[in-house]
């Protein structure tokens, strides 16, 4: 038996992320590009 911890969300397959959540992962993303040095882009690069 796997016990998960009370606050964690379980998502059933080929759920949607919400706004909120999908933001958040592109915004951790991001910084985590920026800690690893990594090249990044702007919003603008996406509109070439």
């Amino acid at each position: 038996v796997v016990e998960t911890p009370v606050d964690s969300v379980q998502l059933p397959d080929g759920a949607a992320l919400s706004a909120y959540q999908y933001f958040e992962n592109v915004r951790n993303f991001l910084d985590f590009i920026e800690e690893m040095g990594l090249p990044a882009f702007e919003a603008c690069d996406l509109e070439k």
